[in-house]
């Protein structure tokens, strides 16, 4: 073989080695994450702006720790984000 064939049967063989959902996650798959976010911070926040300001807190403090720049998709991040923000709030309640 090649050095030119070794190259690409490893790239090849590397997009094999990702994670499936790291293949599947479009731009609008992310977008619609981000909007299932939000949509759980207005619900647990429940109207009230001091709950609403802590909860965007931590929703920074998430996206300072970049999950996106580990293996997981943005996909992962975003749902990753909603089961904590879910979890807070069942501990929370």
């Amino acid at each position: 073989m090649t050095i030119r064939n070794n190259v690409a049967l490893a790239c090849v063989l590397s997009a094999f080695a990702l994670p499936v959902s790291a293949q599947t996650c479009t731009p609008e798959d992310a977008m619609h994450r981000a909007e299932v976010a939000a949509e759980t911070i207005n619900r647990i926040a429940d109207n009230n702006p001091e709950k609403a300001a802590a909860l965007h807190e931590k929703l920074l403090k998430f996206q300072e720790r970049d999950p996106t720049r580990d293996r997981h998709s943005a996909c992962e991040a975003y749902d990753r984000i909603i089961a904590e923000l879910e979890r807070e709030d069942e501990l929370a309640n």
